[in-house]
């Protein structure tokens, strides 16, 4: 199985796939205002190789919301559908430890996760 991952950025109503131009607006908007609020669109998909070709199976979308305030931030997570074949939490650990990796590569201290409660919808 093959997985692609996409990320989409907020913007009013509609979300943008983040490529290099989308994403140099996106970080001069926020050196400009930190934003307090950050909500992303996150698309797995998934591929099955078939004769050395790709099918596509169905595709989890999960939406994510960044909310941040002095030195804490929240991260919320929904699946919002497909057949939720990666887990909210282990998205959330995957996006921690890439998130950490690169702070860390920079010189900056990690993210320190304090779990919080969770709710089945």
């Amino acid at each position: 199985m093959e997985i692609l991952i996409e990320i989409g950025v907020a913007d009013d109503a509609a979300f943008y796939y983040i490529d290099d131009e989308t994403l140099k607006s996106l970080m001069e908007k926020i050196i400009r205002e930190p934003p307090r609020r950050f909500d992303l669109i996150c698309i797995i998909r998934y591929y099955k190789l078939v004769n050395g070709l790709r099918r596509a199976l169905r595709f989890d979308y999960y939406l994510m919301s960044f909310f941040f305030s002095s030195n804490i931030f929240e991260l919320q997570v929904l699946h919002e559908r497909g057949l939720q074949r990666v887990d909210a939490e282990d998205l959330i650990k995957i996006i921690i430890e890439n998130l950490n990796s690169e702070l860390m590569r920079r010189g900056i201290n990690p993210i320190k996760v304090k779990p919080s409660q969770l709710f089945d919808a």
